[in-house]
């Protein structure tokens, strides 16, 4: 009896987690969400308009995003998700950042907000007992809070941080980087075009002599050309699998054969007209 007394209660407990995990988020976000802070630990962001992770261990901040933004940042809480031992805190920067990549020879540049998780440990004791003002100071220990945006500005903490300018021929640069963008399509297109008029000839040259291989042809040919509508990315990927006949039908291997080759010469003389048409 006793034993069963035990397992119902651990039952119990396991039913009524979630549910005061979930009231103690609600109560969270109603005293967090929208405060501003600033971040008085380095954090990593993919700065990619999602929300890159920062393991939070006591005062230690490990991030997996491909940005580092330094100590003192400026930012806000957006939302709060509470775990059973952890909560993850998502965190808006304000200031851009100026995120750097490279294409062909270009060196290319953007503004972009970037976001962090601070996922922050917590003893499970403190979700279990709904320890709002424990868990609050957990947060704490990785940002300061602030009752407004400028409070956190004239704080001893903030690193004032600005973002940086686009180069001053940036905008000749960007110009070029179209051009040559289109150049490396334009040479692609011709490429794919040159492929399916070399795929269109060697179909040819290995039609079928029998009857019901031409009959198949002559339909392959039809069905395909009534489902064309590529636009030209699909095209350029030139991946093309004809339609297989029902076993129930019973044609012939001959015209399922000749089914199938017309798909693909209708498809690729196709490709190679259309495929004109996406240059620029």
């Amino acid at each position: 009896m006793k034993k069963q007394l035990l397992t119902y209660s651990i039952l119990l407990l396991v039913g009524t987690l979630p549910v005061i995990a979930a009231r103690l988020q609600t109560d969270l976000n109603n005293r967090l969400k929208g405060q501003w802070l600033i971040i008085s630990r380095d954090v990593t962001s993919g700065c990619d308009g999602g929300y890159t992770n920062n393991k939070v261990n006591d005062t230690r901040v490990l991030g997996s995003g491909h940005y580092t933004l330094p100590t003192g940042e400026l930012a806000q809480i957006k939302s709060i998700d509470l775990k059973r031992s952890r909560v993850d805190v998502h965190i808006s920067l304000a200031t851009p950042f100026r995120t750097t990549w490279e294409d062909g020879p270009f060196r290319l540049y953007d503004h972009r907000t970037c976001s962090v998780e601070l996922q922050v440990n917590l003893p499970r004791e403190l979700v279990k007992k709904k320890k709002i003002d424990e868990i609050i100071q957990y947060i704490y220990k990785v940002v300061e809070p602030f009752p407004s945006r400028e409070a956190a500005m004239g704080s001893s903490g903030y690193n004032g941080r600005e973002t940086e300018p686009f180069p001053s021929d940036y905008s000749e640069t960007l110009a070029q980087y179209e051009a040559w963008k289109a150049e490396q399509r334009n040479r692609l297109i011709h490429e794919e075009r040159q492929k399916s008029l070399e795929l269109a000839n060697d179909i040819l040259i290995a039609v079928g002599a029998s009857p019901e291989y031409a009959k198949g042809f002559a339909k392959g040919i039809r069905d395909l050309k009534r489902n064309q509508s590529e636009g030209c990315d699909s095209l350029l990927n030139g991946n093309f699998y004809p339609k297989k006949l029902s076993d129930a039908d019973r044609y012939t291997p001959n015209f399922k054969d000749g089914y199938s080759d017309g798909q693909k010469l209708a498809y690729h003389l196709n490709r190679a007209e259309r495929l004109i048409r996406c240059l620029q």
